[in-house]
């Protein structure tokens, strides 16, 4: 079987069945299944070949542009919040919604790239 990004989702989905240090995890893991899909639906769009190099606020930055895509560029970028108190901020406990509401909501955005690529 080869590799696919969207894989992290599942996994992520996995996780969060475990202690705060899993479900850290599985919100890392889920915002980069989001993140490799969107970096290729935008050098798609730019008719780039490959993704290039692109930074996390500059990949959101460029969905938020289109009306048609705005929305996921908030939604992205709001993921990528969570993900970077996932993985930085130890203070708060990573409770069950937190990481449950960031998996629900990459497994929308994924859909939403999804219908962009058909």
């Amino acid at each position: 079987m080869t590799f696919t990004w969207p894989t992290f989702l599942d996994l992520a989905e996995d996780l969060l069945l475990d202690d705060e240090a899993a479900r850290r995890t599985a919100v890392s893991r889920a915002y980069y299944a989001v993140f490799h899909a969107a970096r290729r639906r935008r050098a798609r769009d730019l008719g780039f070949e490959s993704t290039r190099t692109v930074g996390h606020q500059d990949l959101w930055e460029h969905f938020k542009k289109s009306a048609a895509t705005k929305q996921l560029g908030f939604s992205g970028e709001r993921l990528l919040k969570r993900r970077q108190k996932a993985d930085y901020d130890l203070s708060p406990a990573w409770d069950m919604p937190n990481a449950r509401a960031a998996v629900n909501d990459a497994r929308r955005l994924l859909r939403e790239l999804e219908v962009m690529d058909r």
